[in-house]
């Protein structure tokens, strides 16, 4: 679908950091963007575009049959592994069940548009190869991957048996302006403990693709423009990775701390040690973007800084 061709946007999770990124870059384009929150009710009521969901079937029918959608992105789920590290079963409540139910209300209300789902790195999970491409073989070290992974199989499911044009991004670590969690800001927040130490998981030589959501929203508007999805995945990150220690030296640097590195071992064991994404794939249809890392690092401690002084 060309992008001239995308009128109506549908954001499942349209108000947390990825979804709110690209909800801001559509609208930038002219499209008209509607949203859905299962938490954030007065939010979403104090907006012209937001649906209140409970994410039952029913609940996304009634939104669905509200407008006729060109694209939806599903984004909502558990977004962290460390959610459910004690309890799985709040994967299966806020992944995978959802994702079905999404799934048998575009298959009753006959959906004519296409459908890309959020899945994660973490499907990969424990590689040590050098890079990780859609065909390689996945071994979650998560319930979150897991769970994921599982969520990749209804949509290829569902395409193959329903006619639901619908595929899967695999997003890779993804910082910038408005996460507060994962490396970047517990590093940041770190940084700013009465401590002369900064801790940091492992050995400070795991690797990740870490991307800027900025060209995350890019990578992903751009194969969602120029594909029809029948079941694909594609990697979406940079395809250049950094060692945790030399995100580690940069944010200090950066914010002109004195602290000394320290490692804790070991790694958290839903970290993978080396995740760098093949972007082979994402390629034969567009060229990637090059990152700029240093710069896109100060752009996000820039706005930590801001949030600490209100």
């Amino acid at each position: 679908m060309a992008a001239s061709q995308i009128k109506k946007v549908l954001v499942i999770g349209g108000y947390g950091f990825i979804g709110s990124h690209l909800s801001s870059y559509y609208e930038s384009e002219g499209v008209e963007v509607y949203k859905t929150s299962r938490y954030l009710k007065s939010r979403v009521n104090n907006s012209k575009n937001g649906f209140y969901s409970d994410y039952s079937k029913e609940s996304f029918k009634e939104i669905l049959l509200s407008h006729e959608f060109d694209l939806i992105y599903y984004l909502s789920g558990n977004p962290y592994p460390a959610f459910s590290e004690k309890d799985p079963s709040y994967d299966i409540q806020h992944t995978t069940i959802p994702t079905i139910n999404l799934l048998n209300a575009l298959v009753e209300i006959d959906f004519k548009g296409a459908i890309w789902f959020a899945s994660s790195v973490a499907v990969y999970g424990k590689t040590y190869l050098p890079f990780q491409a859609e065909d390689d073989l996945c071994q979650p070290l998560s319930s979150y991957g897991l769970a994921k992974l599982n969520a990749e199989e209804y949509i290829k499911l569902y395409a193959r048996n329903h006619n639901i044009a619908s595929g899967a991004f695999r997003v890779f670590s993804t910082f910038g302006e408005g996460l507060k969690r994962q490396i970047i800001y517990d590093l940041f927040q770190k940084c700013n403990q009465d401590s002369e130490t900064l801790e940091l998981y492992g050995s400070g030589e795991e690797k990740r693709d870490l991307c800027y959501i900025g060209d995350q929203v890019l990578r992903m508007t751009s194969i969602a423009a120029k594909v029809r999805p029948d079941g694909d995945i594609f990697n979406i990150g940079s395809g250049v990775s950094y060692s945790t220690q030399y995100i580690a030296e940069t944010i200090l640097k950066i914010l002109d701390s004195s602290k000394k590195i320290i490692y804790i071992d070991p790694i958290r064991k839903f970290d993978g040690y080396q995740w760098t994404a093949s972007m082979d794939k994402f390629s034969s249809i567009i060229p990637n973007i090059k990152p700029n890392f240093e710069d896109s690092l100060k752009k996000t401690l820039e706005s930590y800084k801001l949030e600490l002084k209100k």
